[in-house]
């Protein structure tokens, strides 16, 4: 199957890409004043992180009002997890989306929940690379952290995986390679890349720098999503809640490479939400991601809300357990049991609810 992407990959330059998106996700750190939330305590914490060599990880945490009460001990909460777009932190999203995340729980789109915002690195792709481990800092040394730390529902439907830029990127790719550990994906502005890095024209000597030169095929097909949808079958993904959604003024031109990314998974058959934003720009400079994450929220608490379909073994929403060790693949999975066996457990899955295709929508 060969998916032909738009003309704009032959023009978009390395210097647009390591330049253009680094100053689109301005760096950001603490401020004097922060966001007064009501529905939500916000703390920093660290942990040390072994895929990175022992760096340590530095991440947000949003808890929902009554979290730390006696009558609450019990109670376990959905996880959301928010990815940041090159040279962000948590504080981007902090000082821009933590008001809007309190709104929406405040006028009850949103249930109680645990969101985590990681601070992934300035540079961050979300892969693992011969020193690095982006996805397992994520999937392997955070999840594990949390599942341990806090309390975490074990339904496959409350957990979910979010970003923009760089980090919607990650977020999609690491939902499609692990539909069982996620319930719902929802992203906003991401660098589709095709499927065949024959494609990439100018912006090739980009795709060097991470997967080499020449280009490992074996790793872009483990990486990007077009690539994984490569003679993937849509049963596997029944049960994951897809969203995504770009602007059409996007800087970047973005916008062709997310419509193509959506008439792919219609072709496949694969459900999914996806809204071209008319006007709508990049990141949190242009105003466009403070709108759309309220689509995307809303779109998450929807999932936390809906639960698997009648019949699907409850142990196939469970969370990985805490010393889940990494699939035999090399997958940064920090499976259980469950999840690796996949494909029977991911059929009883069933459908998502979500209308099948695309459907473009004006940035109303």
């Amino acid at each position: 199957m060969v998916v032909h992407m738009p003309r704009f990959f032959s023009t978009l330059s390395l210097c647009l890409l390591l330049s253009g998106l680094c100053a689109a996700q301005r760096r950001s750190g603490p401020r004097d004043s922060d966001p007064k939330l009501e529905q939500f305590t916000f703390r920093v914490e660290k942990l040390t992180a072994p895929s990175m060599g022992g760096r340590q990880l530095e991440f947000g945490v949003y808890l929902p009002k009554g979290y730390g009460d006696s009558k609450q001990a019990k109670r376990r909460y959905p996880l959301a997890i928010w990815l940041h777009g090159l040279r962000g932190s948590l504080w981007r999203f902090h000082h821009e989306g933590a008001a809007v995340l309190d709104e929406l729980r405040k006028q009850g789109k949103l249930p109680d929940m645990i969101l985590v915002t990681p601070s992934a690195g300035g540079r961050a792709v979300y892969m693992n690379g011969p020193r690095n481990k982006e996805e397992d800092l994520i999937l392997v040394d955070l999840w594990k952290h949390l599942l341990k730390t806090y309390r975490v529902a074990e339904a496959r439907h409350q957990r979910a995986i979010l970003g923009v830029s760089m980090g919607a990127l990650g977020a999609m790719k690491m939902a499609l390679k692990n539909p069982l550990r996620f319930g719902a994906v929802a992203v906003h502005s991401s660098p589709v890349l095709p499927a065949d890095p024959e494609d990439l024209g100018r912006f090739r000597r980009y795709a060097e720098s991470i997967f080499g030169n020449p280009i490992d095929r074996k790793q872009w097909a483990r990486e990007i999503p077009l690539a994984l949808l490569q003679g993937h079958d849509a049963k596997l993904l029944h049960g994951l809640r897809i969203y995504f959604d770009a602007g059409s003024a996007d800087r970047y031109g973005f916008g062709p490479a997310n419509v193509a990314f959506s008439k792919q998974l219609e072709k496949q058959g694969i459900q999914h939400t996806f809204r071209l934003i008319q006007g709508g720009g990049h990141s949190w400079g242009s105003g466009a991601i403070q709108k759309a994450m309220r689509w995307s929220l809303e779109f998450v608490g929807k999932s936390f809300a809906a639960p698997l379909p009648k019949g699907d073994p409850s142990k196939a929403g469970r969370v990985a357990p805490e010393g889940a060790k990494q699939g035999a693949a090399g997958k940064s999975t920090g499976q259980s049991a469950e999840e690796s066996k996949g494909k029977s457990a991911q059929q009883a899955a069933g459908k998502t609810g979500v209308k099948t295709g695309g459907s473009s929508a004006s940035d109303e």
